[in-house]
């Protein structure tokens, strides 16, 4: 089945399989299920609705570059592949998934959780709950 997806050719039998799985997913921790797109348009679409929907103020974070790289143009076409955006959109209570490894052990590469408060936003600081419901605040990166 994941070598017939892998080449975008399933057999009827692989498609009746995959159709059996579909079911409401309930979690009681307050996590919904990642949504998987082949493009990033249907990603950023996914979560600007999810935050439409959230009836709390947003607070914005914009993004420091630096490095060797001085050519604009050069700069720009190498960020435009980043992950993490120039300026991102957070409110309490958005479901959030980190895409870097944070603290050993605790906070990993798509641990997922929620946005509970914001501290001083110069402090680029807030709080949020892994599947386990422990508050880890989190800390600024650097790549």
């Amino acid at each position: 089945m994941l070598n017939e997806m892998r080449f975008g050719r399933l057999s009827q039998k692989s498609i009746k399989t995959f159709k059996s799985l579909s079911r409401p997913i309930e979690y009681d921790d307050g996590i919904g299920p990642t949504e998987l797109f082949p493009l990033r348009n249907g990603v950023d679409a996914s979560n600007n609705a999810r935050m439409r929907s959230l009836g709390t103020d947003s607070v914005i974070f914009k993004a420091f570059e630096g490095g060797m790289v001085t050519d604009t143009e050069q700069r720009d076409r190498l960020l435009s592949n980043f992950m993490a955006p120039r300026e991102l959109s957070l409110k309490v209570n958005a479901q959030v998934m980190l895409i870097k490894n944070m603290e050993e052990g605790i906070l990993a590469n798509g641990s997922m959780g929620r946005v509970l408060s914001f501290e001083n936003p110069a402090k680029w600081s807030g709080a949020i709950t892994t599947n386990s419901n422990d508050k880890n605040p989190t800390k600024p990166a650097c790549w």
